[in-house]
């Protein structure tokens, strides 16, 4: 069973956005005063989540952009897919890269990234 721990409000706990969906969605936690960051084309930004995980042992958290953020938005991860071992306990940090040609804003609250856990050994 995956732990969540909050390290910011409620509000950024991760959600299924329906029911039948496979993934949790991750929210942006942006508390730069202007709730919003902008990614020029080209560049990488970090956004925080405002969680950490407790991943089970023999298990690891694969972390992929949604596939709106990446259509709409021009966004992806900069790593490709996050990985998240069991020993990281430190807060989940999206790198989103602007592959598109138009600056793009991401808010506070945005549904960004999802996420599923595997059985590895």
């Amino acid at each position: 069973m995956l732990e969540v721990k909050m390290i910011a409000e409620e509000k950024y706990k991760p959600i299924y956005a329906n029911n039948t969906d496979a993934c949790m969605d991750i929210k942006a936690k942006i508390d730069n005063g202007s709730g919003l960051i902008i990614i020029q084309p080209g560049e990488i930004a970090k956004v925080n989540s405002g969680l950490q995980v407790d991943v089970p042992k023999n298990h690891i958290m694969q972390m992929f952009v949604r596939s709106s953020v990446g259509i709409k938005k021009n966004l992806c991860l900069a790593n490709g897919t996050g990985i998240i071992d069991n020993a990281f306990k430190d807060e989940i940090i999206m790198a989103l890269y602007n592959f598109g040609k138009e600056p793009q804003i991401v808010q506070d609250g945005d549904r960004i990234c999802q996420f599923l856990i595997f059985f590895c050994l």
